[in-house]
């Protein structure tokens, strides 16, 4: 999911408001610990957005998180 939907979803889901000005930064930290993978979005050669998707250790990390 891109960014803005991930903020969308925080919100709608969970009640928490979180500026694009924290999300951002965090989201390319959890690139970086290779939890998130990005996706360049584009259309008829534009770019449309970064599509943020947990990798298998993301999923492995928040499996433990959640215990």
């Amino acid at each position: 999911m891109t960014g803005y939907a991930l903020r969308k979803c925080f919100l709608s889901n969970f009640g928490i408001k979180i500026s694009f000005g924290t999300l951002y930064p965090r989201l390319r930290y959890f690139e970086k610990l290779g939890v998130v993978k990005t996706t360049t979005l584009s259309q008829l050669g534009r770019t449309r957005g970064i599509q943020y998707e947990l990798t298998t250790k993301g999923e492995a990390d928040l499996k433990m998180a959640l215990r």
